[in-house]
């Protein structure tokens, strides 16, 4: 009789990325899986809470990298989920309701210098400039 590893409980191996996002994209980079909320990319997601659903992406993978996510995956039965799975949450969260609170994290983000990285293209206008700038002495 063939028996069925357990899922949750004694005995369940947890499971941990082969690589955390922190190590794939360095130390001061901040991740950012929302995609454009105009729709113009390639995904045929109108609905904001479908795209803000996504950003949950990377919680399990994103070890001490800062992910930028929609609250509305940062419920409680989420995590209990990650949890039961083994899986590690996100240690350093930057979280937003709605898109004028999302475009204030990425302002503050380049505010303090800081690199994001986009998993989605996202429109200039969407954003702030998150070029380098040179500054005047």
């Amino acid at each position: 009789m063939e028996s069925t590893p357990p899922t949750t409980g004694a005995g369940f191996l947890p499971a941990q990325p082969s690589l955390t996002l922190e190590e794939v994209y360095g130390p001061g980079v901040v991740f950012a899986v929302r995609a454009s909320w105009r729709g113009d990319s390639y995904l045929s997601w109108p609905q904001t809470s479908i795209r803000d659903a996504g950003t949950g992406n990377g919680l399990t993978i994103a070890g001490n990298c800062p992910i930028v996510c929609s609250r509305g995956v940062l419920q409680p039965r989420a995590r209990e989920l990650i949890s039961a799975a083994g899986l590690p949450w996100a240690s350093r969260i930057l979280s937003y309701s709605n898109r004028d609170e999302f475009e204030a994290v990425l302002r503050q983000l380049v505010d303090e210098g800081r690199t994001v990285a986009f998993t989605y293209r996202m429109l200039p206008e969407e954003v702030p400039d998150l070029s380098p700038k040179e500054r005047l002495s």
